[in-house]
């Protein structure tokens, strides 16, 4: 954007320069005539009875022509037109005679070819400047419809799960677990909700609107565009707008396809969801090694959105590097209810004392992960009550989400441990897997 605008002020610089020259050398042209050096005519005599004795040096600036002097008369000007008697003429120079004259008629004539052609050219750039921003108009316009349809499909995917998980819940006496699904889907669907708006609100007040009403103009003036631009204020504000155009719509579109892609990624884990329950009754999900590291960063992706609202202070410090037997998509749902309700217990804190810190170890043994937050904390009678069903100390909250992440670290091997210093003093969780070697795991398989 910089060097287009660059490039069309050193136009503008060049046309500048071309007019001051231009009037220089009307001015020039116009004053030549008495810019013409002093010399001396050939005369010859008026009458047949007068002696003419001698010629004179002949200017080289006249021509063959024969002109009428007195005797003896010779001129310093060109305007000399009657003197003594009889008649008197005196005919000045043509200008093409001049050579100072033609090389300024050739000076000024390549000043203006030349600007032509850059003339040209800036119209032939302006078009092509023109025909990309209505491309990349056309293709952010395309990629909002699908990523629209993609959320719709999602959504009504969602509905069916739903109405799924109650029937089948109700008779296979699964209330709890798919009370306890639905909790973790609706914290996914929050943040997947965050990004719909965020691209709804760029598609609202996206440029898009006034490049529609640019364009309209363009067209209006469509067969005379090279005067329209150039000559018109409307044209050259519209190519001023044009130029400015690029980099807004360039950050929409960075902001679209950012937003895109975490919604992606969103989507994905409620199939995983969607699809872990459907199969819930009749085959547990398989367990596969997975990297605690690589686990955190996808969650931590996932609720970029949450860790914004809150204004949380992200640090981490992953040690281990023994993978651990789990299900990817419940471990990300334990960690995702850990980050919300630290979240959560710090909303009282100033913004720049918000801390979630996410450490990972192992011993010979075990390999652990905890989450910490410098939050209100838990009373310590309350240590033991957090994870029974439907416990919770916040309104509006129905307490499925501890309950469940404790269930999923039970069916994964594992187990959940949670420390607080009482009220003020922070929480923290720790789940513990123990290492499962090569041979137990393929034995348990």
């Amino acid at each position: 954007m910089k060097i287009i605008v660059e490039k069309m002020k050193n136009r503008s610089i060049f046309y500048i320069v071309l007019s001051l020259i231009s009037c220089l050398c009307a001015v020039l042209m116009i004053s030549l005539p008495s810019l013409v050096p002093a010399g001396t005519f050939q005369g010859h005599p008026l009458a047949d009875d007068v002696s003419f004795s001698q010629h004179t040096d002949i200017n080289p600036h006249l021509t063959s022509d024969v002109y009428t002097l007195p005797i003896n008369a010779s001129g310093n000007t060109s305007d000399w037109i009657e003197k003594s008697s009889g008649e008197t003429e005196l005919a000045a120079a043509p200008w093409w005679s001049i050579w100072y004259y033609v090389v300024l008629t050739i000076v000024v004539g390549c000043f203006l070819i030349y600007g032509y052609i850059e003339y040209g050219k800036n119209v032939v750039s302006v078009r092509h400047e023109i025909d990309e921003i209505k491309e990349e108009n056309e293709r952010l316009n395309k990629e909002l419809g699908k990523r629209m349809k993609e959320i719709d499909s999602v959504i009504d995917q969602l509905k069916i799960a739903e109405d799924e998980l109650v029937k089948k819940s109700e008779k296979a006496g699964m209330a709890e677990i798919a009370a306890g699904v639905l909790h973790n889907v609706a914290n996914v669907l929050s943040s997947v909700n965050s990004s719909n708006c965020y691209i709804m609100d760029t598609a609202k007040n996206s440029k898009v609107e006034g490049l529609i009403k640019a364009n309209q103009l363009l067209r209006e003036h469509i067969d005379h565009i090279d005067q329209f631009i150039f000559q018109n204020p409307k044209g050259k504000k519209l190519l001023q707008y044009y130029l400015k155009l690029e980099e807004p719509l360039k950050k929409e579109r960075e902001s679209i396809v950012t937003q895109s892609e975490r919604l992606e990624k969103k989507i994905n884990i409620i199939n995983d969801v969607i699809t872990a329950q459907q199969n819930h009754a009749s085959s547990p999900q398989e367990t596969t090694e997975t990297s605690l590291t690589e686990v955190v960063e996808a969650t931590l992706s996932l609720q970029d959105d949450l860790v914004d609202q809150y204004k949380l202070s992200v640090t981490n410090e992953l040690n281990a590097e023994t993978p651990v037997i789990a299900q990817r998509s419940k471990l990300i749902h334990v960690l995702v209810n850990f980050i919300k309700n630290a979240g959560e217990s710090m909303e009282d804190n100033h913004p720049e004392n918000r801390h979630l810190t996410i450490k990972s170890w192992e011993d010979p043994y075990k390999v652990y992960l905890s989450v910490s937050d410098n939050g209100s904390g838990i009373k310590a009678e309350n240590l033991d009550k957090i994870f029974s069903h439907t416990y919770t100390t916040k309104k509006k909250v129905h307490g499925f989400g501890l309950h469940s992440s404790a269930t999923y670290m039970k069916e994964m091997g594992g187990k959940i441990e949670v420390n607080s210093g009482g009220i003020g003093k922070g929480t923290t969780f720790t789940l513990v897997f123990p290492i499962i070697r090569d041979k137990e795991f393929s034995g348990q398989n």
